[in-house]
């Protein structure tokens, strides 16, 4: 039985090497066909080789793990869950992802190469069990090494997050410049001033601030659109990026800017509150508030309009009074200097 399920499972390994060469284009239905190919041998793979461990491990062919029968079973369960969900994991990156340009030499290692060579490391100690009779005749590193390099790779792969995955699998230049690049094709289809505003906030590339510029100067009334953006604040974010454009574009009447700039020091101040005491990682967010942008530009374009808007600006620095927790320190020193020098001076 042990030599049928072996055959079994050498088949369905090779199917598995079938669909992870083949990397089919397609949309809807084709893709979702597709899913259940995968899923079918890869259940195929999976259930042929727990019926092989089985079946050697009534023949005993596992009593080198341990003396002891629950402690074997034990280990056995734990190993061949790992070793699998290794080359589950593996497989599914092969089904959701059709670009490897992104992973360093070890991401394609693992990656892109594992689906072909981590099953070897359960199969090829496997047919030793199966064809060597006396395991004591050959060296047990043999067997060994193989079946632990595969369960330490399924383990590293369930316990370590995606963004530390990332770290260790990927090329960090790689990656930003596919995201540039799928930014900038965005960019190029949207006509929306607060999408374009905020990839101007994100990226300092000239690719990015040319095509943004050409398509800003395409917008009939740039004043009302940034207007509006700032009016939307009970609605989104895009305030932030409003203020970060004006740093460099001056406005023609700020007259018409007063109320809504007032409403965003509103909402940044309530942000403040709270943010700089909050547990959770809040440090992201609060850099997108700028409060140093946001003084830059009321010295330098609202000025005149200090009677409305320095009692504000008085608010968001008695928020800026109160210690934050020690992690939000950096970016809380920044924005007092800036709310203090700017009270200074206005």
């Amino acid at each position: 039985m042990s030599k049928y399920f072996y055959i079994l499972t050498l088949f369905s390994y090779l199917a598995l090497c079938g669909i992870n060469i083949y990397r089919p284009k397609g949309t809807g239905d084709q893709m979702m066909g597709w899913g259940m190919i995968v899923f079918v041998v890869l259940a195929a793979f999976v259930l042929s080789s727990l019926a092989l461990t089985f079946s050697l491990a009534q023949n005993e062919k596992f009593n080198w793990i341990s003396d002891s029968a629950p402690l074997k079973i034990g280990i056995l369960i734990f190993g061949f869950f790992f070793i699998f969900f290794g080359i589950v994991y593996i497989s599914s990156f092969h089904l959701d992802f059709h670009d490897n340009s992104t992973l360093n030499g070890l991401g394609k290692i693992i990656m892109q190469y594992g689906a072909f060579w981590l099953p070897l490391c359960f199969l090829v100690p496997c047919t030793f069990f199966i064809f060597i009779e006396d395991l004591k005749s050959i060296s047990p590193l043999i067997y060994k090494v193989p079946l632990i390099t595969a369960v330490a790779i399924g383990l590293c792969l369930k316990i370590i997050n995606n963004n530390q995955l990332a770290a260790f699998l990927l090329k960090d230049k790689a990656v930003s410049e596919k995201n540039l690049n799928s930014d900038l094709m965005h960019i190029k289809s949207t006509d929306d001033v607060g999408i374009l505003l905020y990839y101007l906030y994100k990226y300092d590339d000239p690719r990015i601030s040319n095509e943004i510029s050409t398509k800003l100067k395409l917008v009939a009334n740039l004043d009302s659109a940034l207007i509006e953006e700032l009016n939307q604040y009970q609605v989104n974010g895009d305030y932030r990026w409003v203020i970060h454009f004006m740093k460099n574009h001056k406005v023609k009447n700020p007259e018409l800017f007063v109320k809504p700039m007032k409403h965003a020091i509103t909402v940044i101040i309530d942000n403040l509150k709270y943010r700089f005491n909050n547990s959770s990682s809040e440090l992201e967010y609060l850099s997108t508030l700028q409060v140093d942008d946001l003084c830059n530009v009321l010295s330098s374009q609202f000025k005149q309009f200090s009677g409305e808007l320095k009692p504000l600006m008085n608010s968001l620095y008695d928020v800026l009074t109160i210690e934050p927790l020690p992690v939000y320190m950096p970016v809380w020193l920044k924005y007092r200097a800036a709310a203090e020098q700017f009270l200074k001076e206005y």
